[in-house]
């Protein structure tokens, strides 16, 4: 019935859902076309929009 569903046994399991973006913190960080990982995961495979000539990755 679910083909894609995976039977686990563990002595414990941690979920953690809530994970949140950080936000680099510098001058003209508001600008348009400057965004989080999340954001563009989000463009990238939610909406299907992948159009960029030059890409900046930043990590802290």
């Amino acid at each position: 019935m679910w083909p894609d569903l995976f039977k686990i046994r563990a002595d414990s399991v941690v979920l953690a859902p809530g994970a949140t973006d950080r936000h680099l913190v510098f001058e003209n960080n508001d600008r348009p076309g400057i965004m989080t990982a999340r954001g563009v995961e989000r463009l990238i495979m939610v909406m299907q929009f992948y159009q960029a000539k030059k890409w900046l990755w930043l990590q802290p």
